[in-house]
């Protein structure tokens, strides 16, 4: 979906690279991911033809902390994910947060690729990053969304149960070709 290289801006007006379909990072409060050159025309851009799919994961999203979007590949799913926390940001003060798990094999990593999007990095110190990951979460009103979870399923299930079950209001947006299988969730 996006080019190699392809300058994206912040409404903030900060631009961020974002590194083909391999970006992980983190979307500030306030902000979206913004694929043009004002906030308006990119949160158009990324529904452009989905308008009605859009309002009904909004909906679904205002009373549900997990929402999976699913449907086969290409469809447009990771495209309604961003659009969907562009629109909702305001609703999660301590910010949106994207992990993609394309490039990720090994299920034993998923937990490590969430810390990776939030910033948290490993200080030595023998902590796991399922631990560090939720008390980074702790408290917090985010929504993260995982992005591709078909190929480690199972991995998913276990972060999306283990944010839900956390204090904390953390939503997890994710998309997969299939549903995660967890307990209150959307599909």
């Amino acid at each position: 979906w996006f080019s190699d290289r392809t300058e994206c801006y912040l409404a903030a007006g900060r631009p961020a690279v974002v590194q083909g379909t391999g970006w992980s990072g983190h979307l500030p409060a306030g902000t979206g991911l913004l694929g043009s050159s004002t906030p308006d025309e990119a949160i158009e851009a990324l529904a452009r033809g989905h308008e009605a799919e859009l309002e009904r994961l909004r909906a679904l999203l205002a009373v549900n902390r997990l929402l999976t979007v699913t449907g086969v590949g290409g469809c447009g799913k990771t495209r309604l994910a961003l659009a969907l926390a562009s629109q909702e940001i305001e609703r999660f003060p301590d910010g949106a947060f994207f992990v993609d798990l394309a490039s990720v094999g090994d299920a034993d990593l998923v937990w490590g690729a969430v810390a990776g999007s939030l910033g948290v990095v490993d200080s030595g110190g023998g902590v796991s990053p399922r631990d560090v990951v939720l008390g980074r979460l702790a408290d917090t009103r985010s929504v993260v969304i995982l992005d591709n979870c078909e190929h480690v399923l199972d991995a998913c299930a276990d972060v999306a149960s283990a944010l839900l079950a956390h204090p904390g209001a953390v939503a997890i947006v994710a998309t997969s070709r299939e549903p995660l299988g967890v307990e209150g969730e959307q599909v």
